[in-house]
């Protein structure tokens, strides 16, 4: 539940967040894959004028969110790693995200908008050894994935 409001309010933040700042004409991706919709009025006094629903070119999505390299969590104060994954597609494609390769225990529960909570509860064996790497792959299907590394150290 927590994470679904935690979504939604990402949503609206990152939606207000493209609105501002823009013109007449603001083009905003709705996750659908259609390359966005268009927000806005006229296009201004230009006779034969397109509309854009979309960039030019196609780009690669990027990890908005974990920014860190690494993190040490304190097991004592919480037995659990509980990340927010934070992704964004230039052109509103639709996000597929993967732990990989997968850790043992490791749960990620994501949307094609490119919001995740990644949870792992580390085992008494995982606990003995103090760092471990996860990998988040981000895929649009249009580009090669894209990878974040993060190094997680167990105290």
């Amino acid at each position: 539940m927590a994470t679904s409001i935690r979504v939604r309010v990402a949503r609206l933040v990152l939606s207000t967040l493209a609105l501002s700042g823009c013109g007449d004409d603001r083009v905003i991706g709705d996750g659908d894959g259609d390359g966005g919709d268009e927000v806005g009025g006229e296009t201004g006094g230009d006779e034969g004028a397109s509309e854009t629903t979309g960039s030019a070119e196609n780009g690669p999505p990027e990890f908005v969110e974990p920014l860190a390299e690494g993190m040490v969590v304190d097991l004592a104060a919480n037995p659990c790693v509980e990340i927010d994954i934070v992704v964004e597609d230039p052109d509103g494609d639709d996000i597929t995200l993967a732990n990989d390769p997968p850790i043992e225990g490791g749960m990620l529960a994501s949307d094609p908008m490119g919001f995740a909570t990644w949870t792992w509860c580390p085992s008494d064996a995982q606990v003995s050894e103090a760092a471990h790497e996860v990998v988040f792959k981000a895929d649009d299907g249009n580009h090669e994935p894209v990878l974040k590394s993060l190094l997680i150290q167990l105290r």
